[in-house]
């Protein structure tokens, strides 16, 4: 099963848009990216990739956890599924 890009585009952009509402203003979002991608069952995941600038401070868990469960019923609502794993990088360690 692939993903559709509509999907993608629709995964990066609730994440985009709802993640600044759960972080404080010392954390700048460089990009959002949306990919799918093969699990080992042959299921397709989506994964959701935020690209913060540097210098930041360190990501709080209870808020990205919290920020994950109220995204849930976003993604469910707008047909995004599987619900995407979303990761965090420093916009310095990707390579370029």
């Amino acid at each position: 099963m692939t993903t559709s890009a509509d999907i993608l585009k629709e995964a990066a952009r609730i994440v985009r848009t709802e993640l600044p509402k759960h972080l404080s203003g010392e954390f700048a979002i460089n990009g959002v990216e949306a990919e799918s991608l093969p699990s080992p069952d042959d299921e397709d995941y989506i994964h959701v990739n935020v690209i913060l600038e540097d210098n930041h401070p360190e990501l709080d868990a209870r808020e990205l956890l919290d920020f994950k469960q109220a995204i849930r019923p976003m993604f469910e609502g707008a047909g995004v599924e599987p619900i995407p794993a979303i990761s965090f990088s420093n916009r310095s360690e990707l390579s370029r």
